[in-house]
């Protein structure tokens, strides 16, 4: 039992690495050795602490594995059944939590109300071998399980069966007259389903106060949970979260951004979402903020789009975090770096969820001076541009941080410029239009410059646009080159370089056209199957040899 103790001190010491390895070796210990009278259980133990400490390290995959086999060991143990099920229930409420981080991405919902039903199932069989007198308190923590599906069923936008849950929950919380917690966060989820938000806000104080009790396990499951209560709460009532951030924090320096940054920020968030796209449809976008320090200033001189459009608030996936890098990479060439990142929260106000802490903290934990830009077009007014950036109080706390606002303002804009963003979505698309109708060949970057945007935000509406075909009839684009062509300019130039030479090389079609090889072959093919040209494709030698 050597290996147990250590662990445990480690453990006690926040030397979750140590700890856990010697959890792991005193599961193997008891594995091999026949002097310990109950070695399943004991097993289950090592294992279970070891799981809590993946959690603290945020290593949830590996926790999620160390609490299934904890469950198996438990069910082989000689435990009395009360005590056995006690164990099991434990390991899958944290199971279910894990399963609520956001570290990999959307929380897996589904599974985790899976797990959590399961914790109920085992909870009730326990308190139904206990005296009326433990009852009660058993009971009490079922009914908090069956909120936390609740709130999950909320999250997923199906009230209905939140509100059966919640019916089942009232009758058993009169039939054992729980006054406790589980009485707080029934009362808290009733509040938010009746529009009650004082009510809710006074109760997720108290639930708040009173998070150690959700999770016996530690403080990030703690922290896990309590944001589980948030996330209800910003969903249903989103400005609500201004109400949390209570410190206020004095930071010298001010946020500069050029104006043309800030257009950039405008065009790529106002396609997903504004008030000629149903409410349904409006989706959350996020990008990179590239800039440089000067003094106690932040100078932002350029934004870059990472997402194409989520219905649903972002959350960082790989291909963010390698799309972030090329661009964090080509930024660094020109003396610049990434100083922080920009999102849109459309028609919720202006805040930082827990997952939006998640994110920041990946920033400000490098750069303490690293900003989250968040913009919602519907707050414009004639006095307001409608975004506001943030920092993390103390980025150690993690997503129970709060956070603040920090100054900024835009160089070079001037008063007039609010009239002009209603219209910035049907502007650049009536700009485009023009340009391409008027020239047999027009490139992005020719785009950008002309309307002044980036090329990344450029190249990103004007796919989606093209994939929509709306604007765009007659008119080919091959978007790896990033040039549009006129279906009969096109036709007609390739042509005249069949009748000009006998074999014509892939290389000189796209050298011509400004296209990639690989879609001049693909030019070539649609002339044949239309009659226009007659020879052969030959992907051997990449040419055309007319007959």
């Amino acid at each position: 039992m050597e290996y147990k103790e250590q662990g445990r001190a480690y453990e006690i010491n926040g030397n979750f690495q140590e700890a856990i390895k010697n959890y792991l070796k005193a599961a193997l210990e008891i594995e091999k050795t026949s002097d310990v009278e109950d070695p399943k259980t004991e097993i289950g133990d090592s294992l279970f602490r070891a799981a809590a400490c993946f959690v603290e390290i945020q290593e949830y995959a590996k926790a999620i594995k160390c609490y299934q086999n904890a469950i198996n060991a438990y069910t082989k143990g000689q435990l009395d059944l009360k005590d056995k099920y006690e164990k099991i229930a434990n390991c899958c409420i944290d199971l279910a939590t894990c399963l609520l981080n956001p570290k990999e991405g959307t929380p897996d919902y589904l599974n985790s109300i899976r797990f959590f039903q399961k914790a109920k199932e085992f909870t009730n069989k326990r308190a139904e071998m206990e005296d009326s007198v433990l009852q009660k308190y058993i009971y009490e923590r079922a009914t908090i399980y069956d909120s936390f599906i609740a709130i999950i069923d909320l999250l997923l936008e199906i009230p209905e069966s939140a509100k059966d849950i919640m019916n089942k929950i009232e009758d058993l919380i009169k039939l054992n007259k729980i006054t406790g917690l589980g009485l707080t966060i029934f009362n808290f989820i009733n509040n938010i389903l009746k529009g009650n938000i004082e009510e809710a806000r006074r109760n997720l104080q108290t639930i708040e106060a009173e998070s150690s009790n959700l999770s016996f396990s530690g403080p990030s499951f703690q922290a896990i949970l309590i944001s589980l209560f948030h996330n209800v709460l910003f969903k249903y009532v989103p400005e609500e979260q201004l109400h949390l951030t209570k410190v206020t924090v004095e930071e010298k320096g001010t946020v500069i951004l050029n104006l043309d940054s800030f257009r950039n920020i405008l065009l790529h968030t106002m396609f997903y979402a504004n008030f000629d796209i149903k409410r349904e449809d409006w989706k959350e976008t996020y990008g990179l903020l590239i800039g440089k320090l000067k003094d106690e200033d932040l100078i932002i001189f350029d934004s870059v789009p990472i997402t194409s459009g989520e219905k649903f608030e972002v959350a960082f996936e790989e291909e963010h975090y390698l799309k972030a890098a090329e661009y964090d990479s080509m930024a660094v060439e020109k003396g610049y770096f990434t100083v922080g990142w920009y999102h849109s929260h459309p028609g919720l106000g202006l805040f930082l969820s827990p997952t939006d802490r998640l994110n920041q903290l990946g920033y400000q934990n490098l750069n303490p001076k690293a900003i989250a830009l968040v913009f919602d077009f519907t707050k414009i007014t004639e006095e307001f541009l409608g975004f506001e950036i943030f920092r993390l109080d103390d980025p150690e706390l993690g997503t129970s941080s709060d956070f603040h606002k920090v100054k900024w303002k835009i160089k070079g804009i001037k008063k007039s410029f609010q009239k002009e963003i209603p219209s910035i979505i049907d502007d650049f698309g009536i700009e485009v239009e023009k340009m391409i109708k008027k020239s047999p060949i027009v490139t992005i970057e020719q785009i950008a410059n002309h309307l002044n945007y980036s090329q990344f935000v450029v190249k990103e509406i004007l796919i989606e646009m093209f994939e929509k075909k709306d604007k765009f009839k007659k008119i080919f684009f091959d978007i790896d080159a990033g040039t549009f062509l006129h279906e009969e300019s096109t036709y007609r130039a390739i042509s005249n370089l069949i009748k000009r030479y006998k074999n014509i090389p892939f290389s000189l079609i796209a050298k011509t056209l400004n296209i990639t090889e690989k879609f001049a072959e693909k030019l070539l093919n649609e002339m044949l199957n239309k009659g226009l040209i007659q020879g052969t494709i030959r992907l051997s030698s990449s040419d055309f040899l007319k007959n």
